[in-house]
């Protein structure tokens, strides 16, 4: 198998660029304003007051190759060989304050490998943290 680095490209939902959230301004920006620049998130934790935007990018190729038969390739051999897109899964997470207004935004990339909630979940605790009076 061999990795391919090709452009960017989206392969599932809608890509949110860092000058797309020029706008965004903490404890100005609302609840209102986000949907109305960014359309409907594509989930809400009613509980932590978050939006959550997710998109797939492909980020390269990881080309494929493997053969079957008798020593030689003579006749009788087989084999296939392919392509499949490596992904880059990117979320925008925006959390408000009991007033709708943006507390924190954040334009991150999910680690392969890491399950969706458990990535939430640290992130709302980094921000629940950061925010104790010491």
């Amino acid at each position: 198998m061999v990795p391919i680095p090709t452009p960017e490209r989206v392969l599932s939902g809608t890509a949110i660029e860092p000058e797309q959230l020029a706008f965004v301004v903490t404890n100005v920006t609302t609840r209102t304003e986000i949907i109305e620049h960014l359309g409907e998130p594509n989930a809400i934790w009613v509980e932590a007051d978050l939006f959550v935007y997710e998109w797939v990018m492909r980020r390269g190729l990881l080309l494929w190759a493997v053969g079957v038969g008798p020593a030689g390739g003579g006749v009788g051999a087989a084999g296939g060989a392919g392509a499949v897109p490596i992904p880059k899964t990117y979320v925008l997470l925006v959390q408000f304050d009991q007033c709708d207004r943006v507390q924190r935004c954040a334009r991150l990339v999910r680690p392969m490998g890491t399950f969706y909630g458990d990535f939430l979940k640290q992130w709302v605790k980094v921000t629940a943290e950061a925010s104790r009076p010491e």
